[in-house]
């Protein structure tokens, strides 16, 4: 998880939380150019988007790191695509694509 904490640039706007209370700093832009959940939240007035963070509450802070890593890459590494073709092949194409 200190990959994804040292390449986030500085100056972030928003914080991810993990279901274990990880708390990943992050920014909105990225949030939201990448997933219509994200942008949808930070376009409007929601409680996330006034108090810049936003609770994860499915998934422990290593996957909420490494979703952050995915959004932040210009490429997947490969342990990756594997992984996601081994639990949800249909999406990994998508990942694919990115």
């Amino acid at each position: 998880m200190e990959a994804i904490l040292a390449s986030i640039p500085v100056g972030t706007d928003f914080a991810l939380v993990s279901k274990d209370g990880v708390v990943i700093q992050c920014h909105k832009f990225v949030l939201a150019k990448n997933c219509p959940v994200y942008y949808a939240m930070l376009s409007n007035n929601f409680v996330e988007t006034e108090k810049n963070q936003a609770k994860v509450t499915d998934f422990e802070g290593d996957t909420v790191s490494a979703f952050l890593e995915y959004l932040y890459s210009d490429k997947v590494p490969k342990g990756y695509i594997d992984l996601a073709k081994e639990h949800d092949p249909e999406h990994a194409k998508t990942m694919l694509r990115r």
